[in-house]
């Protein structure tokens, strides 16, 4: 099933930007090598965009079929500490490209691109500050322990939690919020900087791990297990804080909205059924509806004024009430998800800036839909397999999940393939 293909609603022609055939260009800025990029790519690209990529050039948008015209961000762009790591090139991705939006494809990237917009002014601002919102917010965004505050102070519930300086206090607040409890460390992503404890030792042993993350003397020593460039990436001038949170027991969540000038223009609800790990990204999630996730969403997209992608990563207990985790200035997963019956975020974002409609994407006809690349072994043949069709490559980069490790290399990757109706 497909929609229409681009065509101008009616009684929009004041609203155009651009001339019908005309299409707008989007910068995606990407420091990991997550999937999610490319997907991204091949989906903006699909519905009318100009893609072009800021990435190293080792990320996995090398393997789609038709590459975009990348701008290559350099071996330092980890360690994103101005002139020598990746904020200058990224200035100069974006001098290149020109683009009308840039849309940041992991945390690393949306955090170089704000502080690109709060050190700059004139035209360069005025991008970052339409494809992300207003400076005066990017503190906050870069901040999970802000974020809880700002919450806590519009009425939003979240889990019992508090800063921590130092070791001295790690007591004090153990007492208070209780164990088990999750430590976080600002300035991390993809569950890295999350470590649930149960114990005061498992506590301690968590808090100088973290108190010590971002020195270049951890850096280097974490390089031979962890590489290069994730060592690197944890490189701070200071301490990012840490916070204790209360473990909340229920499911993670999480909804994606798009927002202008802070208000939603819609958003997609998803519940994780099935995680890549106990702090990582969901692998298999349904689709909801909650008033109550998105009441929170509006409220906070309006106080921080919004541009582009947002999401909201909640915990949902057995009983339903809903609690608050972080906010993501970018697109998670879900949002890339064109769910039958829902708006599609990317084709919004599309009219939004172009004025006219783009092309349709084929909706998924389902609500339980595994996420590629992290798709659980356990859901081949239950859940509807959302994959990038026709990029074979793409598809058999995927890692084999947890439950199929003792399957032959390329066995997973292969089945996967199957369900794309491909052939490696």
């Amino acid at each position: 099933m497909s929609f229409p293909q681009a065509q101008k609603p009616p009684g929009a022609a004041s609203a155009v930007r651009f001339s019908l055939g005309a299409k707008p260009k989007l910068l995606l800025v990407a420091m990991q090598r997550y999937l999610l990029c490319s997907q991204l790519a091949l989906a903006f690209e699909r519905i009318g965009f100009e893609v072009e990529v800021g990435c190293d050039r080792e990320n996995p948008v090398r393997l789609l079929r038709n590459v975009p015209p990348r701008h290559d961000l350099g071996i330092l762009s980890p360690l994103s500490l101005g002139l020598w790591g990746a904020e200058i090139n990224v200035r100069r991705a974006i001098d290149r490209a020109k683009p009308d939006l840039v849309v940041p494809c992991d945390d690393q990237a949306a955090r170089i691109l704000r502080r690109i917009g709060a050190s700059s002014d004139g035209s360069t601002k005025q991008l970052i500050e339409s494809s992300l919102g207003p400076v005066s917010v990017y503190p906050l965004l870069d901040s999970r322990s802000e974020q809880i505050k700002l919450a806590r102070s519009v009425g939003v519930p979240v889990p019992h939690s508090m800063d921590v300086s130092e070791a001295l206090s790690l007591a004090e607040a153990a007492a208070e919020v209780g164990l088990p409890a999750f430590l976080k460390r600002d300035g991390t992503w993809g569950g890295e900087g999350v470590v649930k404890v149960g114990t005061k030792e498992e506590l301690g042993l968590a808090w100088m791990r973290m108190a010590h993350a971002h020195t270049v003397g951890t850096a280097f020593a974490s390089a031979r297990c962890d590489g290069w460039r994730q060592s690197l990436a944890r490189i701070r001038r200071k301490r990012p804080t840490i916070q204790l949170q209360a473990a909340v027991t229920g499911r993670p969540a999480n909804r994606a909205v798009l927002c202008k000038d802070g208000e939603v223009l819609a958003g997609i609800s998803v519940l994780a059924v099935e995680t890549a790990s106990q702090t990582g990204p969901a692998s298999v999630v349904r689709v909801i509806e909650s008033d109550e996730m998105e009441r929170i969403a509006a409220r906070l997209a309006g106080h921080l004024k919004a541009n582009g992608f947002l999401g909201f990563d909640f915990i949902v207990t057995n009983e339903g009430e809903v609690f608050l985790l972080e906010i993501n200035a970018r697109p998670t997963p879900s949002a890339l998800l064109p769910v039958a019956g829902l708006p599609d975020l990317l084709e919004l974002l599309f009219e939004s800036t172009a004025g006219w409609r783009g092309c349709a994407r084929d909706p998924i006809p389902a609500h339980l839909i595994a996420l590629f690349p992290h798709h659980g072994s356990r859901y081949l043949g239950e859940a509807y397999h959302y994959l990038p069709h026709d990029e074979p490559q793409l598809i058999a980069s995927a890692p084999t999940p947890s439950g199929a490790d003792r399957a032959p290399p390329g066995a997973f990757a292969e089945q996967l393939v199957e369900k794309a109706g491909q052939k490696v």
